[in-house]
């Protein structure tokens, strides 16, 4: 039959087939695209949906935070935000009607929010607030507005509302994952059936080009061509037309066609662009929320810091002549500003762990150590209370571990804090146990415990058990949640066991070693100068009442401080005033204190200079792998502060305090302070032990009593007068003994120092040793009786 078809004829048959064929690609491509032009389109009314959503719910927010600072402050500026709250609530709610006006399921969600905000608006504007301003007016008392408040009416109708905007949310961000599917599964179908029309296309032009003469077969491998660009989305240029008219005909629609379809697809590539930049907004939102926190806390630590400081310097210096209502007063203060850094460290922490900015110290420690911290610390919780601390710990002792000391602390604290607080009486119990590679550590309580409808989410963020005790002891609902991720970080478990009304008990399981590496400390020995001066420190802050406040803190300690705010000559000045030791701050005006520190460490002059860095921000592994001595967060106290110069200066000069003592009460006592301080130390039972400790290796300073066994003081002092290695090692005499005024000039003469053991022979020592620490020789005389 096709034998009596002509040239001609042949030809259009082969070419209807192919344009039939192309014709069908297209309209299927075609259909397809409108199909995803329809999904995207509502796919991005789907995010406008959720946007108003989110926009509802901020608005509420801002109304209930202003209608809350309102009620607690009784001024009207927090009213502001409240009236604000009401009229955007108005317009998102009217967008979002709009928006899901085919929705009759929304349309019935928004309904009920509506009436849960009348009711809400109309308990927070009617009841809460016009019950504070009768307070304010004296029509009204306090406690009767806080019974008020106390019904939990407006929390609850909030609540209800939060969860009826996140059903909506939900319910959008469902509609958009089928819908995405859906344009994924049509967009294979789209490839499959380009590649199979492709493929045809040119399987049926090979055929028809063996039919046709040398003066029809490069126009249709033009054809050919372009339909294989297609195929690939690469369009080119139109196919010019030839002398065949009949050919020109199919070129010319040929060409029609590529050019609908590369429009198409730019539309389509436009749309899903769109789409895309939409999705990585909604991701940053998400990004920029666990930001948020983190910023708000350096923003408020800094001010923290004076108020902690300064307040207490004046209980410090001013608490014995203050009337007892202002000491009462700043006592206040200070407590409350602590415990509002604790809620932005926890808030801090939070955000941190959220966004993966956590980091792990590793550091080796005793455990023990870390115990009395944390115990000293929370005690003042079970004061006036009618509880027994009792504490198991395994054998022998020190507990050496390898871990994070300051989250593992942080972990102890809350668990410990917790115990204190949730119990009135009874015995709080913490048991320290070895399993194989791990520590156990248990605290138990005998406090009110948890319902097992609370104890399944008790580490969700947030979550407080509801009740009048919980309101009564305040928290963020943080604390828990922190405890568990960083157990977490640390490679260990956490597991909690209550009954109600019979106390709790959490038990965290942690490694002995998190690195399986042991950790080598250099001891290096320093020679001593003879000439004496004053430590001479730079501070490095853009703050003037920081830098008011590091003053204060080390005139006490006659230490020599240098002030410079950041717009000098950093380095320059440093090297011209040849310090002994640089606080720095990170967040300066021209450079900012990473750059300053990393010029003092590329610097001859400057590079061997201690450093201490003194920051809001908690960047200590970074500052530690810049060879930095020592890292403090602000707000800073005084114990801290010193405690990390004194730290930094004695690790430099070789500090070592030899005690020799038959009082083990006085060896005990003086080696927690000692502790405490971060001074190394060693002890001596009697005269004999000190000279042979001595012989062995020389001390900075000799802490010495003078009646004990075997051999007394007197007789260690000639001792070390007659051996000329031990000759000048600086003396002080700490003794029970009442000395007449001629003992007492005579041990002067031999020695750096007496005092007259008392209640106050801690700090009279420490007097004598910080002022031993700062003076190169060691060599000033000081009398304290």
């Amino acid at each position: 039959m096709l034998n009596k078809l002509g040239f001609a004829q042949k030809l259009y048959l082969g070419f209807g087939i192919v344009i039939l064929l192309m014709v069908g690609l297209l309209g299927y491509t075609y259909i397809n695209y409108n199909t995803q032009v329809k999904a995207v389109n509502t796919d991005l009314k789907t995010h406008e949906v959720i946007n108003e959503a989110n926009g509802l719910l901020e608005s509420l927010l801002n109304m209930e935070t202003g209608a809350r600072g309102y009620v607690i402050t009784g001024k009207d500026e927090f009213l502001e935000p409240y009236n604000q709250g009401k009229v955007d609530f108005d317009r998102y709610f009217r967008n979002i009607t709009q928006l899901t006006a085919d929705s009759p399921s929304q349309q019935a969600q928004l309904n009920a929010l509506q009436e849960q905000y009348r009711q809400w608006f109309d308990w927070e504007n009617n009841y809460v607030i016009k019950s504070r301003k009768k307070v304010l007016d004296g029509q009204m008392k306090m406690s009767d507005m806080i019974a008020l408040i106390q019904t939990n009416k407006g929390k609850n109708q909030m609540d209800s509302m939060r969860k009826m905007l996140a059903d909506i949310t939900n319910q959008e961000q469902q509609l958009l994952a089928s819908r995405n599917q859906k344009l994924r599964d049509i967009e294979q179908t789209t490839k499959i059936m380009s590649t199979v029309g492709g493929l045809l296309g040119v399987m049926l032009a090979i055929l028809i080009s063996v039919l046709t003469s040398i003066s029809v077969s490069k126009p249709l491998k033009r054809l050919i061509v372009a339909t294989e660009h297609i195929k690939t989305q690469d369009y080119q240029e139109p196919i010019q037309p030839n002398a065949n008219k009949e050919f020109n005909v199919l070129i010319q629609n040929f060409n029609s066609m590529q050019a609908a379809i590369r429009i198409r697809e730019e539309e389509l590539k436009r749309k899903n662009e769109v789409l895309r930049i939409k999705i990585e907004e909604a991701n940053e939102a998400n990004r920029l929320k666990s930001q948020f926190l983190a910023n708000m806390s350096h923003e408020l630590r800094t001010p923290l810091n004076s108020i902690i400081g300064f307040t207490a310097r004046v209980l410090k210096k001013c608490g014995e002549t203050l009337p007892s209502l202002q000491k009462e007063n700043l006592e206040i203060v200070k407590e409350e500003a602590e415990h509002l850094l604790e809620l932005i460290n926890n808030l801090l922490d939070y955000s941190k762990i959220e966004a993966g900015k956590m980091e792990i110290h590793l550091e080796a420690f005793d455990l023990v150590d870390v115990l009395e911290e944390v115990y000293t610390m929370t005690q003042t919780l079970s004061e006036g209370k009618a509880i027994r601390y009792e504490q198991e710990i395994l054998e022998p002792r020190p507990i050496v571990m390898t871990s994070d000391r300051l989250k593992v602390k942080q972990v102890l604290i809350n668990l410990l804090s917790n115990a204190f607080k949730y119990s009135e009486k009874g015995t709080v119990t913490l048991k320290v146990e070895q399993i194989n590679n791990d520590y156990s550590i248990r605290v138990q309580d005998e406090g009110i415990g948890i319902s097992p409808d609370n104890i399944v989410n008790i580490f969700d963020e947030f979550r407080q058990v509801d009740g009048s005790y919980t309101r009564k002891v305040g928290g963020t609902g943080l604390g828990l949640s922190i405890t568990k991720k960083f157990v977490e970080m640390l490679g260990g478990s956490i597991q909690v066991s209550s009954e109600l009304g019979q106390g709790s008990c959490f038990s965290v399981c942690l490694p002995t070693d998190l690195t399986k590496k042991k950790l080598g400390y250099d001891e290096t020995e320093a020679s001593n100068a003879n000439e004496k001066r004053r430590i001479k420190i730079v501070s490095i802050d853009d703050d003037f009442n920081v830098q008011r406040l590091y003053k204060q803190y080390l005139d006490d300690q006659e230490f020599e401080l240098i002030t410079l705010y950041g717009h000098e000559d950093i380095v320059g000045k440093i090297i011209e005033a040849r310090p002994d030791l640089i606080i720095l701050d990170i967040m300066l005006p021209v450079k900012d204190g990473w750059d300053i520190l990393a010029e003092l460490k590329s610097n001859a002059k400057t590079k061997i200079i201690p450093v201490v860095m003194v920051s809001v921000l908690s960047e200590k592994n970074l500052a530690f792998k810049m060879k930095v001595d020592e890292y403090l967060i602000k707000p800073v106290t005084q114990e801290e502060f010193l405690g990390a110069i004194m730290r930094t200066v004695s690790s430099k000069e070789g500090i070592d305090v030899l005690v020799a003592d038959d009082d083990e009460h006085f060896l005990s006592l003086i080696s927690q302070f000692l502790d405490e301080e971060s001074l190394p130390y060693r002890l001596a039972g009697d005269g004999e032990e000190a000279i042979r400790q001595m012989l062995i290796k020389k001390p900075s300073i000799l802490i010495l009593d003078i009646m004990m066994p075997k051999k007394d003081g007197i007789s260690v002092l000639e001792e070390m007068r007659r051996r000329e290695e031990l000759s000048d090692i600086p003396v002080v005499v700490v003794s029970s003994k009442n000395l007449n005024v001629k003992e007492k000039k005579k041990i002067l003469s031999k020695t750096n120092g007496f005092i007259q053991k008392s209640g106050v022979t801690v700090e009279s020592l420490m007097e004598i040793l910080v002022k031993t620490i700062k003076e190169k020789g060691y060599g000033s005389e000081s009398t304290i009786s």
